[in-house]
């Protein structure tokens, strides 16, 4: 797979694409704290994901249901 035809996402979309990710992956948050919680996580990741995708060229880093995970989710995951 070429740079090219992996995934970059523009930040600036990031609001649209988090509304995307919700209906793709049904996701519910307990309230308006917990969703800005969650985006902000989302938005991280985006940023990840398109740096590693820059920098790896072997691998290709997508949005998966796990993009909208905070630090907290992911320890209760171990």
């Amino acid at each position: 797979m070429s740079q090219g035809d992996k995934p970059h996402y523009d930040i600036n979309e990031a609001p649209a694409l988090f509304e995307k990710f919700i209906k793709h992956f049904n996701k519910t948050y307990k309230d308006a704290e917990d969703r800005e919680i969650h985006y902000q996580a989302f938005v991280q990741s985006l940023k990840d994901i398109n740096r590693l995708n820059a920098e790896q060229p072997d691998t290709t880093y997508g949005i998966t249901q796990f993009t909208d995970y905070t630090d907290a989710d992911e320890q209760r995951m171990c």
